[in-house]
């Protein structure tokens, strides 16, 4: 299977202490800050969106 071709850069900030988690997991897997950050993204996307979803369902239908 061949890999998605990264085609899009955005900018983002993070605090210092989640740097340097990233960092140091970074480092630790052999892998870029990036990768952790799209691996991240990827896995917990779909999680969020599901939650966000619920939480306002609730809201709507009291």
């Amino acid at each position: 299977m061949m890999r998605e071709r990264l085609s899009v850069q955005k900018a983002i900030s993070f605090t210092e202490s989640m740097t340097e988690q990233i960092q140091a997991e970074a480092d630790r897997l052999g892998v870029s800050f990036s990768e952790i950050v799209r691996e991240c993204v990827a896995s917990d996307l779909p999680r969020l969106k599901d939650r966000f979803r619920k939480r306002f369902s609730k809201r709507k239908n009291p």
